[in-house]
């Protein structure tokens, strides 16, 4: 994922670059394709890019439509096309090839916060509007992207990198002794806002932030229900067509390159999820890397996944690559460790 970082100053005062450059900095290891930062006054962006469809080969980082509202974000859309198309509707015509990024800067000068009814995929971002004096950031639905948030003394900061806030000299190392606990006694994080520090917060899935008139407001823009339109058909091999069109458009979502790589466990979801990319990668006619990769354990665990993937692999001429779990369980050195891991593994 590419590594997105805001400085705000709520009393006016203007963002130090000095620091601003330290924070982008830590989070090279997120972006290695490009790196920016940008300053307004109280207001400081910094961003590294990762480099991971077609169209993210014309972004820049940190972007602006029109010189007024800009975006730092690590963003993937789904459903470009029906996105494109609302956009048109409303007088807005864009080129097929227009980024992820650009999108939403376009969605949200129609839409203003409303753009998350129009968004999907996954995604964090934070958005300065320069006329409105405000901060716009979001969060995906489900919280593929983190997204970790900190209002200390006349400071707000966000990113998606937790140690790259810690950088920041409002933001202390109190610990979050209720956090800790909890995790120590269930195993994972009950609370969704908090973090294993106690200045930091994460904005949890399917929420907004925003930042306007000396206010902070959090919102959840999506809720999932129970309730679904029916969908009948007379004949049972209809209802076979439906999933499967839906589920190629899925596949076909997040497959936006043509060098990609999947999980394949051998089971029935990931091999339907393999076989569909690569079918689909190879109806473009184009060239195409595709590959596999299977977590397998040599002593430590009795499984046969590496057995079923390999079986799979075979039969459809995907080349496959084995990961024994065993070479990974040895400890890093602690200096990447503690660089790398921010607070508690769920």
């Amino acid at each position: 994922m590419s590594g997105i970082l805001g400085v705000i100053n709520l009393d006016g005062a203007p963002v130090d670059r000095k620091q601003l450059v330290q924070m982008t900095n830590y989070m090279a290891f997120r972006g290695p394709d490009h790196q920016d930062i940008w300053l307004k006054q109280q207001v400081g962006f910094g961003h590294t890019l990762l480099r991971t469809t077609f169209e993210a080969e014309r972004e820049q980082g940190i972007t602006t439509l029109d010189g007024q509202v800009w975006i730092t974000a690590d963003v993937r859309l789904d459903g470009r096309e029906e996105l494109i198309g609302k956009l048109a509707a409303k007088g807005r015509q864009l080129e097929a090839q227009v980024t992820d990024v650009e999108l939403v800067l376009h969605a949200y000068h129609l839409w203003g916060e409303d753009a998350l009814d129009h968004l999907m995929g996954d995604f964090a971002f934070g958005i300065w509007d320069e006329r409105a004096q405000r901060l716009f950031c979001a969060h995906d639905h489900f919280g593929v992207v983190p997204f970790y948030y900190a209002k200390v003394k006349n400071c707000l900061i966000f990113s998606n990198t937790l140690n790259a806030l810690r950088l920041h000299p409002a933001v202390s190392d109190t610990l979050n002794e209720q956090t800790i606990g909890d995790f120590l006694l269930v195993g994972y994080y009950p609370n969704l806002t908090t973090t294993t520090f106690a200045d930091i917060q994460r904005l949890p899935p399917a929420h907004s932030l925003v930042w306007a008139g000396d206010a902070l407001a959090i919102r959840r823009y999506y809720q999932l229900t129970e309730e679904t339109n029916s969908v009948h058909y007379r004949r049972p091999a209809e209802y076979i067509q439906h999933f499967q069109s839906i589920f190629d458009q899925a596949v076909a979502d997040r497959l936006r390159t043509a060098k990609a790589g999947t999980f394949l466990s051998g089971g029935m979801d990931s091999t339907s999820i393999a076989v569909t990319a690569q079918a689909l990668l190879r109806a473009t006619g184009k060239p195409f890397d595709f590959r596999a990769y299977t977590i397998v354990y040599e002593h430590l665990v009795t499984d046969q996944e590496g057995y079923y993937a390999g079986l799979v692999a075979e039969a459809s001429a995907i080349p496959i690559e084995y990961l024994v779990a065993e070479t990974y369980l040895q400890a890093p050195p602690l200096d990447t460790l503690c660089c790398r891991v921010a607070g508690l593994v769920n």
